[in-house]
């Protein structure tokens, strides 16, 4: 998971085959969604 406000990290993800399957609101800090990635074959 990477919060929304790490978009460094997100990226860093992406380049290494991670997409978002899912986001969840609020989910440690209100306000602050988080991206639920996984890396597929």
């Amino acid at each position: 998971m990477v919060g929304d406000f790490n978009i460094d990290a997100k990226r860093l993800y992406e380049r290494m085959g991670y997409v978002v399957v899912g986001e969840l609101p609020n989910f440690y800090v209100e306000g602050i969604n988080e991206y639920l990635m996984m890396k597929t074959k």
